[in-house]
């Protein structure tokens, strides 16, 4: 990928020094919402996968101006559990941004838990080991918390 992109995301790479970590870059951001999909913890890990869900609101971050080799880094973060897809996310303001983002496989949602994953708990509890092991280079399926 040549150009740049935006990536909404809704979990662990909603914190800068994760994102940061993971891409190499410091990336420019806005709160954002994705109207129709909700978030929930993947069984067994501290991180969550998102999926298509009528009524629901995901609230996020929009990450600006990713290049290539950034969306390179995340894709190779993500992994097999995820497939990154386009959607159309509102800022804060409400202006509509056309976005990438990372769901949850078809074949892998069995693995999601009924239960919201819990951002203030990671932060508390995750955040800052789950960092340090992204700044060494694994990817999240890797984290065993």
């Amino acid at each position: 990928m040549s150009g740049r992109t935006s990536v909404f995301t809704y979990g662990t790479l909603m914190f800068p020094e994760v994102m940061q970590a993971v891409t190499g870059r410091s990336l420019a951001s806005l709160p954002a919402t994705l109207a129709g999909y909700a978030c929930r913890t993947v069984r067994g890990a501290v991180y969550p996968g998102a999926i298509e869900e009528d009524g629901a609101l995901l609230d996020g971050v929009l990450w600006l101006d990713v290049d290539g080799a950034a969306l390179a880094r995340l894709d190779r973060f993500e992994g097999e559990l995820y497939e990154r897809r386009v959607v159309t996310v509102l800022a804060r303001d409400g202006a509509p941004h056309p976005a990438q983002i990372y769901l949850v496989r078809a074949a892998y949602r069995d693995q999601l838990s009924a239960e919201p994953w819990d951002r203030e708990r990671f932060a508390r509890e995750h955040l800052r080991a789950y960092a340090e092991r992204c700044r060494a280079g694994f990817v999240a399926a890797e984290y065993e918390g």
